[in-house]
């Protein structure tokens, strides 16, 4: 798996733009302040799913990335994200409680993508449940936020909690917590007034609702509620896609 590790890419280095990448390359740009162009890899995204491993696109402090850039990594992370929600769990002995390949993707802005069918200004969003909306091919959920102040936050504090509340006859239970790191050092330097959104994975904890089968069964809505560590950040857009079989 390559890595593209391209921080500090000063206006001297004059990187204006990437290639299309195989599937299987992270990248990590920041401080890449002449980036305008990110190419489409929809061609390499039909190769390497026999090889799942942890994803990640970060593209921080990038400030010329243009809108269609920025379309291409957003539009690519959901079809990653469907992809790896369908393979096998990893084999990770240090990683028990996320055995399924993560994907991290961070892009200039502050719009949730179209693609995620639920998504509210704030910090919460609500669900519709079908009936038996465990048993019907759930693999999992993306997720995405959009935050602010996250400049001026140190590295130890720059995380959000994802929090997923079933609703059933007039109470509320959480069936799962996903914590996300937000990633990249370059909002130490000249991220201020900059806007990025934030987009990963969380598989589906069947085990968890299996101890509980038949109250969760009789849930027909369900919120997710988005939690910052410290005031000075807040979550001022959200969103989440529930990834089914079939529709990958």
């Amino acid at each position: 798996m390559a890595v593209g590790d391209l921080k500090n890419c000063l206006p001297a280095v004059s990187l204006q733009s990437i290639p299309e990448l195989p599937v299987l390359c992270n990248v990590q740009a920041e401080d890449c302040t002449s980036l305008k162009i990110v190419s489409s890899s929809r061609t390499a995204l039909t190769q390497g799913w026999d090889k799942p491993n942890y994803c990640y696109r970060v593209f921080t402090n990038c400030p010329k990335l243009d809108n269609n850039s920025r379309s291409n990594i957003m539009d690519e992370a959901q079809i990653t994200i469907m992809r790896m929600a369908t393979v096998a769990p990893l084999k990770d002995y240090f990683l028990p409680h996320h055995p399924w390949p993560q994907i991290n993707i961070v892009c200039r802005g502050k719009e949730i993508p179209i693609w995620f069918s639920y998504q509210n200004e704030g910090s919460s969003v609500d669900i519709e449940l079908c009936p038996d909306w465990f048993r019907t091919g759930l693999f999992g959920f993306a997720l995405c936020v959009f935050v602010s102040g996250v400049s001026g936050v140190h590295h130890d504090f720059r995380s959000v909690r994802a929090n997923f509340i079933v609703k059933f006859k007039g109470e509320s239970q959480e069936l799962f917590s996903s914590k996300y790191i937000i990633p990249g050092n370059s909002y130490d330097n000249n991220c201020d007034g900059q806007h990025h959104v934030h987009v990963w994975n969380e598989a589906f904890r069947s085990e968890e609702v299996a101890k509980n089968c038949d109250v969760y069964k009789l849930a027909k809505e369900a919120s997710v509620v988005f939690f910052c560590p410290v005031s000075y950040m807040k979550a001022e857009s959200c969103g989440i896609c529930p990834l089914y079989a079939g529709r990958c």
